[in-house]
């Protein structure tokens, strides 16, 4: 790795691979021989003052430049070169988010809160809290045991989590720690230490260091009281030592008070664990109370929430359910600013997002000192925990609590055609922040306070229940549960309103007025405060939407590549399977191919075939509490549209003016992920500078070229965008296919011959060391990629693209197969009187389908949320290739090098010029038997034609010889398919005699049946596999396809034969016999479900997410659907 980064890859001569657009012509640069730092602004101060290729007013743009936080673009001379250096520094210090964290720290949690502004504080409104967060103990979860999250406890009384966040009791305070009448300067903090002596010292002296460096003075400490005795034994294990910290400040009051705790605080962090010090909360205005308790202990643990001089207006309560993993004492919830229920799916790719803008981040509250405040989350932190440290940054940056939630947690806004002034104003603001921010997406109920604002937000699905009422006495209350507060302290007659929050609303309480304020007030007040429709206008644009190339079109690149079509795609790993089953599918239909039943093939790494690197990378996807979305019913939650250019500073209070050759942060708006060539030139030309870079390289200099190659890719990349480029182009259209533009007369096939040499770098390798390595260099939000490929024509294609940082893919060579295959007979058939343009658009709507059920499998409603994401897992590439290219995914089987990648690509580029190894031109694609078994050639299959013989051989013989033939074709005489092949028992114990071995029928009586729906099934295997499970004993599966009422009841009306009028299709049957899955299955589409069906089933099992296929069931062709599934259905046949 350090090698890759350390070599520029030669130092005087011009990259090859450049091609430069829109008078960019000095932006990438000759590739330096080191790292070079980012370039003196040529731009003059009068310029920037101008109207540029951008069109902005003179006026505008000075107004924008004083308003802003400054670029470090904008700084002169040395002091310039030094701000672009220590940004490269402080973006090399973060890392991506932790491969180990990927399933890591989820919550699922119970929340609430309480406030009365009109009534002095007083300790009832405490205890009433302290109630409601006991009657949400069933929200919780426990640690005691193995199974920790499963067994209720498992005798352990540690719980998950509990705590409550309230304003600060100073009466408590103030009789044990001396402190001045005027507290406005004063702040508590709530410290975890360790219980090592030494170590506490320590910690406290790093803290005590960093304050005094803010002028700060310690007014003293104070051991919290506590009563370990509540504890259950793994909470005690890791009890930390408790105690507050008092200190004041002689000068700083309000905000700039809050930031100078802010930035001790996080200077102690930066150097301390969280096993040496957790600070919980330091602040003038609130104090949390939390530990690794169950609900019903907190107040008996922290003895200070039983003194009645502790007297509060308002609290914030969460009991914690930790989702897949241990809890500690740090994760418990409220955190510093808010308590969340629910899990933050796009975390990964939020936590890389916020690191890689971070080397932009400025503020005037921070000034020279923001990079003491970054990065803003914390590895160690869980997903809700970094959702509190990037809200609280926020609101160290002038932000309103309400207004940093609606930037973070934006509802969905795109469907809101809505002419109301006021809420064209909030989508405004959306519409603004939605192209700087992308949300931090999942099912979500939010519940927020710091001390000027309490409140509760929902996510864009409403996935959490969230109520809330408020009384005539002014008591507000806002809960995930009904019903807790005793009915006695609020009857009927004192409520003044309730409702319940919807998908995306908010309500705020406000804790100095006491004004409770719904969804539609707080936003348009948030909205309210800047001119987001005027900057809207001068700062986004929206792409122009040219149609498709169409038959007889002049674009003379896309000429040569329809000219060339079969050598590229030999060349990028086209089969006669992808053309067919795959692209000209899609351009038929407008959808997803469906045509196998699993998959059985080889895993890429074990296969014997070349594959391209998509096929090492499979999707992860939501589990446990976390429901999937239904990408079709759920349709409008979910947003695809993305943003070209670059992103800015998104800690400045408005738009940022840059004066180098890029005049403003004006970004594109697209509508789709998916561009077609005429969109792409569109790009190229609309005023974004841009750069296309090749990712061709020749394969005849040696071992180690891709590596190289890569290498420099990256550092043209770093160029360019130090030079001002605000969008990237990654291309591997062969480069001469474009100097052939030179000349008027010059033949394609020519132009394409002097490719022989040159292979093409992965796209997806490209795109990701691209991304990655920007992100070391601090530069990633200052421009964005675009992937130019035709090694791209899949839906998994597409999402890997776009999960490791592109914003937006041409699938050149796919579009253009489409055009070809329409100019044929065959193609104009099948296209059923489409025109080719309308195909083209057939393949962009299957592609944002297929993307938009990815999405949803991880309960994502923005691509923007899923792009750089990273939600993958990797089987079978060398750590070398992910730490440069895919850092923070996990890897199994790590194998596959740099050099093992550029030799799969030559097996492929061999096939498009046979004449390497002398052979004879193809005419048509390979069938690599991807989908299709095929005995004489093709890919193996674990279930194929050999294998069923011998099982239907074994079954009707009843021999132990041909039974031995069907266990050798499944276990021994068949290559290597998956992972557990590679496994065998390894045991150091001998051999136990069968009698003290379990008899056949209890064992039996644990076996079950996978889920295959009848329909997938036929009629008689689906009803023999239940009759035969129920026989031993064991439960078999109906799937997702309903079952025939007459399963329902056992079989009484058998003959001597074994034959029943009931079941005539069956043979061997015997009085008693029960045809009914025992398991039933309900999925999203509710196939056959009644309520008899319901009844007949010992165990209900629910498809929240419909496997691969969330809201489409299982997608069973139609011409399966007869009239008897058909009736099975409720549906109708075909």
């Amino acid at each position: 790795m350090e090698a890759f980064l350390a070599n520029p890859g030669g130092g005087s001569v011009a990259p090859s691979g450049v091609s430069l657009l829109r008078g960019a012509s000095q932006l990438a640069g000759p590739l330096p021989d080191k790292v070079v730092e980012a370039p003196e602004s040529a731009a003059s101060p009068a310029a920037a003052g101008s109207a540029g290729a951008s069109g902005v007013p003179a006026a505008l743009a000075v107004t924008l430049g004083a308003a802003g936080g400054l670029s470090a673009a904008v700084k002169r001379g040395k002091r310039g070169r030094k701000a672009a250096a220590a940004a490269a520094a402080r973006a090399r210090r973060y890392d991506v988010y932790p491969a180990e964290n990927v399933v890591g720290e989820k919550d699922a949690c119970g929340v609430g809160m309480i406030a009365n502004m009109e009534k002095a504080p007083n300790h009832d409104l405490l205890q009433a809290a302290l109630r409601a967060l006991s009657c949400m103990e069933h929200r919780g979860a426990c640690s005691g045991g193995m199974d920790s999250n499963i067994q209720l406890c498992g005798g352990d009384d540690s719980g998950d989590g509990a705590g409550v966040m309230t304003q600060i009791p100073w009466e408590l305070f103030a009789s044990e720690v001396h402190m001045p009448e005027d507290r406005s300067g004063c702040a508590v903090g709530m410290l975890f230490f360790s219980k090592d002596p030494e170590e506490r010292i320590a910690a406290k002296k790093r803290l005590e260091d960093a304050l005094a460096h803010e002028r700060f003075e310690v007014l003293g400490y104070r051991i919290v009281p506590v009563n370990p005795a509540v504890l259950g034994e793994r909470s005690a294990q890791t009890e930390p030592w408790t105690e507050q910290i008092f200190v004041r400040h002689p000068t700083a009051r309000g905000q700039k008070l809050e930031s100078l705790l802010y930035i001790a605080r996080k200077q102690t962090e930066a150097k301390l664990s969280y096993d040496s010090m957790y600070i919980a909360s330091f602040s003038t205005k609130t104090i949390v109370y939390k530990g690794m308790l169950k609900s019903v202990h907190l107040a008996e643990y922290y003895k200070d929430l039983q003194d009645p001089r502790y007297t509060v207006q308002y609290a914030l309560w969460h009991r914690r359910f930790s989702t897949n993993t241990m809890p500690r004492w740090p994760l418990a919830q409220p955190f510093r600013t808010i308590g969340h229920n629910g899990e933050i799916n796009t975390i990964q790719g939020n936590y890389n997002w916020t690191h890689a803008r971070s080397s932009a981040f400025e503020h005037p509250n921070f000034g020279y000192r923001m990079e003491e405040v970054l990065p803003p989350c914390r590895a160690e932190n869980s997903d809700s925990g970094n959702l509190d440290c990037y809200v609280e940054l926020m609101l160290r940056c002038n932000r309103e609590i309400p207004e940093a939630l609606m930037i973070m947690v934006p509802e969905a806004y795109q469907e809101n055609d809505n002419v109301n002034p006021a809420e064209d104003a909030v989508k405004n603001f959306y519409e603004y922040w939605g192209a700087l921010q992308e949300p931090w997406d999942g099912p979500a109920l939010l519940a927020f306070c710091d001390g000027e604002y309490m409140g509760a937000a929902l996510d864009r699905n409403g996935l959490r229940p969230a109520r809330y009422f408020q009384l005539k006495d002014g008591t507000t209350v806002v809960s995930s549960e009904a019903g807790i507060l005793e009915p006695e302290s609020a009857p009927a007659e004192l409520f003044r309103s309730k409702g319940r929050l919807g998908p995306g609303k908010m309500i705020a309480i406000d804790l100095h007025s006491g004004e409770l304020i719904e969804n539609d007030a707080i936003k348009q007040k948030m909205a309210a405060k800047k001119p987001y429709a005027d900057w809207n206008r001068v700062f986004r644009e929206n792409l122009p939407t040219p149609d498709f190339l169409g038959v007889g079109h002049d674009d003379p690149v896309a000429e040569v590549v329809e000219e060339s079509l079969i050598t590229l795609q030999f060349d990028l790993g086209y089969t006669i399977e992808d053309t067919e089953m795959v692209v000209e599918a899609m351009a038929q239909t407008g959808k997803e191919p469906t045509f196998c039943m699993g998959n059985d093939k080889p895993l890429a790494i074990l296969s014997e075939r070349p594959h391209v690197l998509y096929d090492y990378f499979t999707q992860r996807f939501a589990q446990v509490t976390n429901p999937a979305i239904d990408p079709y019913r759920e349709a409008l939650v979910m947003s695809v549209e993305v943003y070209l250019g670059r992103q800015g500073n998104i800690m400045a209070e408005r738009p940022t003016y840059f004066q180098n050759l890029a005049t403003n942060n004006r970004l594109l708006r697209v509508d789709s992920p998916m561009l077609h060539e005429r969109e792409l030139n569109a790009i190229k030309s609309s005023g974004l500078l841009t750069v296309e870079l090749s990712t061709r390289y020749a394969h005849s200099d040696g071992p180690g070229t891709l590596e190289k190659r890569l290498s420099d890719l990256c550092y043209e990349a770093s160029n360019a965008v130090r030079n001002g480029a605000e969008l990237i182009i990654l291309s591997d259209i062969p480069q001469t296919a474009q100097e052939c533009l030179i000349a008027e007369d010059a033949d394609p096939a020519s132009c394409l011959g002097l490719e022989r040499d040159q292979l093409a770098i992965p796209a997806l390798l490209a795109v990701g060391a691209v991304h990655h390595y920007l992100i070391k260099q601090g530069l990633r939000t200052q421009a964005s990629l675009i992937v130019n490929t035709g090694q791209c024509w899949s839906t998994h294609h597409f999402a890997c693209l776009i999960g490791y940082g592109a914003s937006a893919v041409c699938p050149y060579l796919a579009l253009a197969h489409i055009r070809k295959w329409y100019s044929t007979d065959k193609g104009k058939a099948k296209a059923d009187g489409q025109t080719v343009e309308q195909c083209q658009d057939n393949f962009r709507n299957a592609i944002i389908g297929g993307l938009k059920k990815i999405m949803s499998k991880m309960g994502i409603s923005a691509l923007e949320s899923y792009r750089g994401a990273q939600i993958f897992q990797c089987i079978g590439l060398h750590e070398e290739v992910i730490d440069v290219a895919f850092k923070g995914t996990p890897t199994t089987m790590g194998a596959l090098n740099f050099g093992d990648v550029a030799n799969e690509s030559m097996l492929m580029h061999r096939k498009a010029f046979p004449e390497l190894e002398l052979g004879e031109s193809a005419a048509k694609l390979d069938f690599a038997g991807w989908y299709k078994y095929m005995k004489s050639k093709g890919e193996f299959h674990m279930n194929n034609p050999d294998m069923a013989r011998a099982l239907h051989k074994a079954v009707r013989e009843n021999s132990p010889m041909s039974y031995e033939e069907y266990r050798r074709q499944i276990m021994d005489g068949r290559p290597v398919t998956t992972i557990r092949d590679l496994l065998d028992f390894a045991s150091d114990r001998q051999p136990i005699p069968v009698a003290e071995v379990e008899d056949a029928l209890s064992i039996t009586s644990r076996f079950v049946t996978g889920g295959m729906s009848l329909g997938a099934l036929s009629r008689e295997s689906h009803e023999v596999i239940a009759l035969g499970m129920n026989r031993v004993g064991g439960m078999s599966n109906s799937g997702e396809g309903g079952e025939d009422r007459l399963r329902f009841t056992p079989v009484m009306d058998v003959d001597e034969e074994g034959h029943s009028p009931s079941f005539p299709h069956l043979q061997g049957l015997q009085n008693g016999d029960s045809a009914a899955s025992a398991t039933k299955q309900l999925a999203s589409g509710r196939f056959g479900v009644t309520p008899e069906y319901l009844t007949s089933a010992k165990q209900l099992e629910i498809k929240i997410a419909q496997g691969a296929k969330p809201g489409e069931g299982g997608q069973l062709p139609g011409a399966k659907v007869d009239k008897y599934i058909a009736s099975l259905r409720n549906s109708v046949p075909g």
